[in-house]
């Protein structure tokens, strides 16, 4: 009983910290995934605006994270090319915060020709 009262709460930090750490390589995932589709959904849509882009890109995550999502979309032209750059942000939050991390900003950025 002793044995299980020192070795419990440390197996329960260590399982609450893989769940918390699997949890925020799906949401780093998640915003990687939505840049990359939307940038590529953009290539097919050349005349959508921005604000279609953005909704596209909002409509790529789930409904809890979707809220949370910051997307920009910037455009370019480099020697004549027309640039379109994705950017999706997310202010991931921990729902245990042992380590005292707080929020840590997540970006993904992708960037595409439109020809």
């Amino acid at each position: 009983m002793l044995e299980f009262g020192i070795v419990a709460p440390v197996l329960i930090m260590i399982m609450m910290g893989v769940v918390e750490f699997g949890r925020l390589h799906w949401v780093r995932n998640s915003i990687e995934y939505a840049a990359e589709q939307t940038a590529r959904w953009a290539i097919v849509n050349t005349a959508a605006s921005d604000e279609q882009i953005k909704a596209h890109a909002k409509a790529e995550f789930d409904d809890i994270s979707a809220g949370k999502a910051k997307v920009n979309v910037a455009r370019d032209t480099t020697n004549g090319l027309s640039f379109l750059t994705v950017i999706v942000t997310y202010d991931f939050q921990f729902l245990a915060d042992f380590a005292g991390i707080g929020t840590l900003s997540l970006r993904s950025e992708t960037r595409v020709p439109l020809i």
